[in-house]
């Protein structure tokens, strides 16, 4: 797995309250803040792109 995979791992442990997950992490992978409503729009732009290149 890439650093990009563990991250986002660490990132959807970190939101769903797993501290004890995240302490075994590597300090490079542990998330420092995560913005969940930049997250939400990112993840909204996604599935609008996808649905536009399907209605093309």
């Amino acid at each position: 797995m890439n650093d990009g995979s563990w991250g986002g791992i660490a990132g959807n442990e970190w939101r769903n309250g797993n501290s004890i997950m995240v302490a075994e992490l590597p300090p490079e992978l542990r998330p420092q803040t995560f913005n969940t409503e930049v997250s939400d729009r990112l993840r909204q732009l996604g599935i609008a792109i996808q649905q536009a290149r399907h209605s093309v």
